[in-house]
């Protein structure tokens, strides 16, 4: 799955770089993290589709997939490509964290990617929806 968010990615001239090895799959949030993870911490990580954890620790560098999400990009994009899309520019906000940008940066790439991506969409009322949150977003995180 992350093979084919890069491939996306690709597509597009967005890859900036990511490789497999930048990605960790999480099947369990909660447990993966419950000794490193204050309890607000954790209820932030699995709200989240993919995350990254910033700091000097032994789970900082990498961008975290979480796989449990029954409506996160990670399954649905094993059975609609437009989530693959959406998944794409996802792992692109994250890598932007781990840059060491904070989230107004971050979105405005996401945005940015998923604009390269409008005509590869099947559901063009879907697209609509998410590039909508990410302009919320912007304005929130300006």
């Amino acid at each position: 799955m992350v093979g084919a968010l890069l491939k996306a990615l690709d597509k597009t001239g967005q890859r900036n770089g990511l490789t497999l090895k930048d990605f960790t799959l999480t099947t369990d949030t909660k447990k993966d993290f419950e000794k490193y993870a204050t309890t607000d911490a954790l209820k932030n990580l699995v709200n989240d589709q993919a995350f990254v954890i910033q700091g000097n620790t032994q789970f900082s560098g990498t961008i975290y997939i979480r796989t449990e999400p029954a409506e996160g990009f990670y399954q649905l994009s094993q059975r609609f490509s437009d989530f693959v899309y959406y998944g794409a520019s996802s792992v692109r906000h994250e890598q932007e964290h781990l840059l060491g940008r904070g989230e107004g940066p971050a979105y405005r790439v996401q945005d940015n990617v998923l604009h390269g991506f409008q005509n590869y969409f099947q559901n063009s009322e879907l697209y609509k929806t998410l590039d909508g949150a990410l302009h919320e977003a912007i304005k929130k995180y300006p």
